[in-house]
């Protein structure tokens, strides 16, 4: 008896004389499913393709592609709940069994199980993982950067997020970040409903303010040893500010950003604990000048002269992936066994990677040295002014850009 005959056999075992076998259709379980269990269960159910993911906790993230199954104890009992339920299942040999009902009658489908933590499956060392999910990430600016830098981590296995941005989606954004369907949402709650839609394990606080004016409660979620802090505003001074909070609090920070047209992804790091300057000491005169493109800065309205392309989504996204690999490093500082990417081979707290080719966007020196030293800007402060950052004695340290 080949397979088919076989499972019409068992169709027909259970009653079923008018069954429809489609081979493709397929349940796969979660291993979070007590063994036993009777009740109901949660199941993403894609209608196209057959498929069932089924849960034993329920995911109000999934919305409208969610549906509620049972199992029950024996499959006559299984036969009967089809009357209220589109799936129904019981268990056999430890593993649950199901049926559903369509329009051409009951039909009986293929069984497999995964684990929750299989989503990670493919980021390498477990161990990795789970010292990932033990970390928190604060995420100051939720628009191009911290949108998608979020989603970066949320993938390589963060569980725990803080979230800050005033502003709401908008339909510029659509172009490089976000859907129709968040138009008006704060950017805060569009990225926690995507971040929740990868893992119903994800936490994630949000702030609907200016991070300067965030309500008390946002401190107690910073805990030193385990907080990363990551300026992703489109403004050096509030890179500023969260660098002297995360100096304060003894915790790491990290900004991300670009220079004007996404021409060039900026990196800063400030490490806990090292001789690192404060993000204010080191860019001085930077933050004075507020070289990084303002927001104002981002739009090219019809009329105006063009610029040379560079801005584009695709660029934003391969910037941003150079921020999520350097704020893993970050966060994985000094855990056993982790190998960092970007981190060590900073020879200095910088990192500039410039998304283009084009030295109108990048400036003459793209492919080589950034053109301004760090160091003049703190220690070359006025005598009477006095350096606030750990590095007193810093030496010469000027970042290296990296080109395409």
């Amino acid at each position: 008896m080949n397979e088919s005959e076989s499972k019409k056999q068992m169709m027909r075992e259970l009653g079923f004389a008018e069954e429809s076998l489609r081979m493709n259709n397929t349940v796969l379980c979660c291993t979070d499913i007590p063994r036993g269990y009777t009740g109901e269960l949660q199941a993403a159910y894609n209608p196209d393709s057959g498929v069932h993911y089924v849960w034993h906790t329920p995911d109000t993230a999934l919305g409208s592609i969610a549906r509620t199954v049972v199992l029950k104890g024996s499959r006559e009992e299984a036969g009967e709940a089809l009357r209220r339920y589109p799936l129904a299942g019981w268990w056999a040999e430890g593993v649950p069994q199901f049926v559903e009902m369509t329009g051409d009658g009951p039909v009986h489908l293929q069984t497999r199980e995964y684990s929750a933590e299989s989503l990670y499956s493919r980021n390498g060392d477990p161990a990795t993982g789970e010292a990932l999910a033990r970390k928190r990430v604060v995420i100051a600016g939720c628009g191009s950067v911290g949108s998608q830098v979020a989603m970066h981590l949320a993938r390589a296995g963060v569980k725990r997020f803080v979230l800050v941005d005033a502003d709401c989606v908008e339909l510029h954004n659509l172009s490089r970040t976000f859907d129709r369907s968040m138009l008006g949402q704060f950017k805060t709650k569009a990225v926690a409903q995507s971040l929740q839609l990868i893992s119903a394990q994800i936490v994630v606080d949000t702030f609907e303010s200016d991070v300067q004016n965030v309500e008390t409660s946002f401190y107690d979620l910073l805990v030193p040893g385990e907080t990363l802090i990551i300026g992703c505003a489109d403004n050096r001074v509030c890179d500023e500010w969260l660098c002297r909070l995360a100096a304060q609090l003894r915790l790491d920070f990290m900004s991300a950003g670009f220079w004007p047209n996404a021409a060039v992804t900026e990196n800063f790091v400030y490490r806990c604990g090292t001789e690192d300057h404060t993000y204010g000491c080191l860019l001085r005169e930077a933050i004075i000048e507020d070289a990084r493109a303002q927001h104002a800065a981002n739009y090219v309205d019809a009329g105006s002269t063009a610029r040379p392309n560079a801005g584009l989504g695709c660029n934003v996204q391969l910037g941003n992936s150079i921020s999520a690999i350097l704020a893993l490093d970050m966060l994985m500082r000094g855990e056993t066994g982790y190998h960092a990417q970007l981190l060590p081979s900073l020879s200095s707290q910088m990192l500039l990677f410039a998304c283009t080719t084009n030295p109108a966007l990048a400036g003459a020196e793209v492919g080589g040295w950034a053109p301004r030293p760090l160091w003049s800007q703190c220690c070359g402060l006025a005598p009477e002014e006095v350096c606030a950052c750990p590095g007193h004695d810093a030496r010469p340290d000027t970042p290296r850009m990296t080109s395409l």
